[in-house]
């Protein structure tokens, strides 16, 4: 949660940046239960302060930092924005009306964007983006990374996976149904993480499921840290080992993050962060002016 100066409440929803002194975070109004997007916010911590810098009349749904280049800041249509030297460019103003995206990744082999209904985009050299064909199936696309400089990997809902190139990506059959909901590729090995505590290695040819205590929790997301292969549990986070994957910190997370030499566990109540081998709360407050009144525009 975001704290504002009346004393009201955001819901932060992602975080990117370079270290802990340039750390972004999107945040959004939220009613009871339900989440309201009527604009979304961009704040700024540099290392001993917040600061708003951008409000959005859009939603923006996920956020990628790339050193030498900026923050990415994606729509929901595929509007694709750069925030660099306290300037925000309009790289792409976005696919169509009738195309949602939910998820941005950046790899060594390009800019994606994913979603549902088998939605797939890659950001090509015309600042364009088009659609990368996979077989269609309905899954909401979730996870995306490169396996080598002319492969890549994708997985989404009901045990989606596709491997290959983007011109052929060729899908990979589960003895699951689960939603795949991230995937990692760590010095040769690749990790599939999902619903029901699901994990899934491969190395060589040959997938394995990693052994797990309990089934009660869906695993979020992976991160690298420190050598360490990581997954957001809900309400902790774990470490995934050669055969089975066991405790690493009991920090309730949604979803881990890796800035600089820094861990951020983002959970349901807050932001908890891990630096120089301790956890400390890391509490995201700002102003934000009448959500009625905001445009996009820097403030």
């Amino acid at each position: 949660m975001a704290t504002l100066s009346n004393g009201e409440t955001l819901e932060v929803g992602g975080m990117a940046g370079r270290d802990f002194n340039e750390v972004y975070v999107r945040a959004f109004e939220i009613d009871g239960e339900d989440t309201v997007m009527e604009a979304t916010h961009l704040a700024f911590w540099n290392g001993s302060i917040w600061r708003l810098i951008y409000t959005f009349d859009i939603e923006i749904v996920d956020l990628a930092y790339v050193e030498g280049t900026g923050l990415y800041c994606l729509g929901t249509h595929g509007e694709l924005y750069i925030f660099n030297n306290n300037t925000l460019s309009t790289v792409n103003t976005g696919i169509s009306p009738r195309v949602r995206v939910s998820t941005l990744r950046i790899t060594k082999s390009g800019i994606y964007a994913l979603g549902p209904a088998d939605r797939l985009f890659k950001f090509d050299a015309s600042s364009n983006w088009s659609q990368i064909a996979i077989e269609e199936n309905g899954a909401t696309i979730l996870g995306l990374a490169d396996i080598s400089a002319t492969e890549m990997i994708v997985c989404g809902t009901e045990a989606f996976v596709a491997i290959g190139s983007p011109t052929n990506l060729v899908r990979t059959d589960f003895p699951t149904n689960v939603d795949f909901n991230d995937v990692l590729v760590d010095r040769g090995s690749i990790y599939l993480c999902g619903q029901s505590a699901t994990m899934f290695v491969r190395r060589g040819d040959e997938w394995v499921e990693l052994e797990v205590e309990s089934r009660d929790a869906d695993f979020l997301n992976l991160c690298v840290y420190e050598s360490k292969v990581l997954v957001a549990a809900e309400t902790e986070v774990l470490k995934v080992g050669a055969e089975a994957v066991s405790l690493f910190a009991e920090e309730e997370s949604q979803k881990i993050t890796v800035i600089g030499d820094c861990l951020f566990s983002d959970g349901m109540e807050n932001i908890m962060v891990l630096r120089g081998g301790e956890w400390s709360e890391f509490p995201v407050s700002f102003t934000v002016p009448d959500i009625s009144t905001a445009t996009a525009r820097p403030l």
